[in-house]
């Protein structure tokens, strides 16, 4: 009985084993190789090496050219008001110097990065055809009106409900493109 005992601890110790050793080498699917179309210039300088290759790939679907694009890892939460917790955003920089961008984004799966940068290339895109516009302040100019974010919650911004509307699709290209 004792014997028995033994053998299924031993049993046990070495599915769990095995199951812990598949868990710790198991690797994330990795891209397919692609040609960068070079009409745009993205830097990554966030932990996630493959951001870059995710965000050229959106900026190429969209049609976008001469864009600038640095990414970086978040370094301090941003709470967007009503509990809601950004897992990035966009930073538009001065017009004067066209456009660029700079996207503030968490770790992640390259899925769920697929899905946050789809949604924040949709905002790049609304800053590059000057649907929106940063103005001075709490105050964003929308489709030619004047809006303060502070007296608008999250979920309500026309811009965030045009993002969150269309960068489903945005995102099913980049995963075509890139996954295997």
């Amino acid at each position: 009985m004792k014997n028995n005992r033994n053998l299924l601890i031993i049993i046990i110790s070495v599915l769990l084993l095995a199951v812990l050793i598949y868990l710790l080498n198991r690797k994330e699917n990795t891209f397919q190789i692609i040609d960068f179309s070079n009409k745009n210039y993205v830097a990554n300088r966030a932990s996630q090496s493959f951001l870059d290759t995710i965000v050229s790939v959106g900026l190429d679907s969209l049609g976008l050219e001469k864009v600038t694009v640095m990414i970086k890892d978040i370094e301090i939460q941003r709470d967007l008001g009503d509990d809601y917790q950004a897992a990035a955003y966009v930073e538009a920089g001065d017009s004067k110097f066209g456009n660029q961008y700079l996207i503030y984004i968490k770790k992640g799966s390259r899925i769920e990065m697929i899905k946050i940068l789809s949604h924040e290339l949709i905002h790049i895109q609304q800053y590059y055809t000057k649907k929106l516009k940063y103005d001075k302040g709490d105050y964003v100019v929308w489709d030619g009106d004047s809006l303060n974010i502070l007296e608008i919650p999250y979920d309500k911004r026309p811009w965030e409900l045009e993002a969150f509307d269309i960068s489903s699709e945005l995102e099913s290209k980049i995963k075509k493109t890139l996954l295997k």
